[in-house]
């Protein structure tokens, strides 16, 4: 079983790659299932909204450009993008999943997801 932060990956998770540095591991995979990936990680809360930006917030990234973390192979993430964090202290997880392009309140179908968590 692969888990980025602790949490279990979604069952439906596909084109998987890794990387670990210095304390700190990156998972980018695909997956259909993100609004139950983003409450079991603890990122939102069951029923609040998966684009509350309480929880996290539009990330810096155009439709047309992709992102791939440096030593993390496969396909790059594609804007528009939303970027959720862990509030408060502990391990330190980023989650930024790929937004449909035109409705920016859903998740392409499937959705790239690139993970950033401590491992230390």
């Amino acid at each position: 079983m692969i888990s980025a932060g602790g949490v279990p990956i979604p069952a439906d998770a596909s084109d998987i790659h890794y990387v670990t540095e210095n304390g700190s591991a990156r998972v980018s995979f695909l997956s259909n299932q993100m609004p139950d990936y983003l409450h079991r990680a603890g990122l939102v809360p069951e029923g609040e909204s998966l684009f509350d930006k309480n929880y996290g917030g539009a990330y810096g990234l155009g439709q047309d450009d992709g992102e791939l973390p440096e030593g993390l192979c496969g396909p790059a993430l594609k804007g528009p993008a939303w970027s959720y964090y862990v509030p408060g202290p502990g391990p330190g997880v980023d989650i930024l999943v790929e937004r449909a392009p035109i409705a920016y309140d859903t998740f392409r179908a499937p959705a790239r997801v690139i993970a950033t968590f401590n491992i230390r």
